[in-house]
């Protein structure tokens, strides 16, 4: 039969979790080495306090060449489950905050957006932005357990059977519910 992709199930699939990544997040890269600033070029080691699955630090290294507009950052990096070295290049560029100040942004390798943090998803070779790794956050996933909880409660307040009550109720707009309570 037909492969991967061919249900209607595969759209309630969930998406790969923001919390399970390892984000690049550009103003805070900027906010610690302050060279990027003034321009310049500079290279070390960036490392996430959280321990990997394997029990070891994710961590690799870059090389930062900026002026005062724009620049680029590079990254070159491990794959954990390959091996496979990988060299990332992302370019950089700022705005200008209304009361003062620059603002950087790295540009997503993936689809050319203007991003804050990129993303490095498990299993995956490149940093990208959310929207191109279909990355979600946990508190969207179990947004709907709560919506549930309630709806089941209302239900028993009244004395109906939660089930066909939770239907109809996920169905109704905002001001229809108002009129039914």
């Amino acid at each position: 039969m037909g492969g991967e992709g061919s249900t209607r199930w595969e759209r309630y699939r969930k998406k790969p979790l923001v919390e399970a990544c390892l984000p690049l997040d550009v103003a805070y890269l900027a906010r610690a080495i302050p060279f990027i600033t003034d321009g310049g070029e500079r290279a070390g080691t960036l490392s996430w306090p959280r321990v990997g699955r394997d029990g070891e630090e994710p961590a690799c290294q870059f090389t930062v060449k900026t002026t005062r507009e724009e620049g680029w950052i590079e990254l070159s990096y491990v794959v954990g489950a390959t091996g496979e070295p990988v060299r990332q290049r992302m370019a950089l560029t700022t705005t200008q905050p209304p009361f003062g100040g620059v603002r950087w942004w790295a540009w997503c390798p993936v689809c050319g957006a203007r991003r804050r943090i990129v993303y490095l998803p498990p299993g995956r070779c490149l940093f990208g932005c959310r929207a191109c790794h279909q990355l979600t956050y946990r508190s969207s996933q179990e947004a709907h357990r709560f919506d549930r909880g309630i709806y089941a409660a209302v239900a028993r307040d009244f004395g109906i059977p939660s089930e066909p009550w939770t239907r109809q109720l996920r169905q109704l707009t905002r001001g229809e519910h108002e009129k039914i309570l």
